[in-house]
């Protein structure tokens, strides 16, 4: 594992745990703060410094154009979701936009109803992807990078994994929105929220629910983790919402401890981040990650376990979902009203 990321992983450490309802949480706290004066998206957009667009007016699903004018980096969060333009998307991989540049940015559609555009500019949606979305464009992110070199997630996926949201929490939408599911049980997801506030100096959490750990999030910055808890803790809190409940056999801060073990025990791949730094990918015992380096420092870190029955390498270019998506966007190249 690469040393910086290994030593950041080694000292963290646990907080008490906080019962939140079908949620547990792990706070986890760093004595590292990364030197670099990065910012979150919601601190961003609200500044006037950030603007997230459509390439061009026709549009293409799986990219959007991004301009930083401000004078620090933004961070964006894979699992983001960003509302507006032709149709809300998710961010395939967590990507540290530099100052004063603009790039494209890799992203699926999370609504998959509507072409049509309601606006100019995005803008932060309420809802972010639950775990089990992001483990899923995960893999398939890692196949991508493995056997393009890109940054592509599994788009039949992602619909597939909304559509089944929509119907395991009785949600009818029009446009097939991801979002629309978030906002019909947002009083839920609020109230695990508000039970589970971020302590100060926290830096991250470890989530558990139904004697399992979902996953966990971390960002090298303290003050930029806050202002991201309470959406990290909503996403969680989905997943946990829908999950079967059954007796833990191991406490969550034990669950916590072997799930770091796994996370340090995994296999490594390295490859250039679309923006500032390096993009990480792990593999490991029912386990999937990625973290995001620039320069010395650790700027994000997530890691998700793999429930039994689902392959690490599920995202394999092989797969019957990614062949599907691939023949889709093939078709859709070809003459389709939506262009990737």
């Amino acid at each position: 594992m690469d040393r910086i990321v290994e030593a950041y992983l080694r000292q963290l450490r646990f907080g008490a745990t906080i019962d939140a309802g079908p949620l547990v949480l792990v706070p986890l706290y760093s004595a590292q703060e990364s030197p670099l004066d990065f910012v979150s998206l919601s601190t961003a957009l609200a500044a006037g410094s950030f603007v997230i667009r459509e390439v061009d007016g026709a549009g293409v699903v799986g990219s959007l154009i991004v301009d930083n004018s401000g004078a620090r980096p933004v961070l964006l969060l894979d699992g983001q979701e960003l509302q507006g333009a032709k149709q809300n998307r998710v961010l395939n991989t967590t990507i540290l936009v530099g100052e004063g540049s603009s790039i494209t940015i890799p992203v699926s559609c999370t609504e998959q109803g509507r072409w049509a555009r309601v606006s100019e500019r995005f803008q932060e949606s309420l809802s972010s992807a639950p775990p089990r979305l992001r483990r899923m464009n995960q893999r398939a992110v890692a196949a991508s990078l493995t056997g393009e070199g890109g940054y592509t997630g599994d788009q039949t996926g992602v619909w597939e994994c909304v559509r089944r949201l929509a119907d395991e929490s009785g949600v009818e939408s029009h446009t097939s929105a991801m979002r629309d599911v978030f906002a019909s049980r947002l009083r839920e997801l609020d109230s695990v929220s508000s039970s589970a506030p971020c302590q100060p100096g926290q830096t991250g959490l470890l989530a558990v629910t139904a004697g399992t750990v979902l996953g966990c999030d971390i960002v090298g910055r303290h003050n930029v983790y806050a202002v991201l808890h309470s959406t990290l803790v909503r996403s969680y809190a989905m997943d946990a919402l829908l999950s079967a409940g059954r007796t833990p056999s191991k406490s969550a801060r034990e669950m916590a401890l072997d799930f770091l073990g796994t996370i340090l025990g995994s296999t490594e791949r390295r490859f250039k981040s679309i923006g500032c730094g390096d993009d990480f990918r792990y593999e490991g015992d029912r386990l999937v990650g990625s973290s995001l380096v620039c320069g010395d420092s650790l700027v994000h870190a997530a890691f998700f376990k793999l429930p039994p029955g689902e392959d690490a390498n599920a995202g394999d270019f092989t797969s019957p979902a990614h062949t599907r998506a691939t023949y889709r966007r093939r078709q859709e190249d070809t003459g389709g009203e939506r262009r990737h």
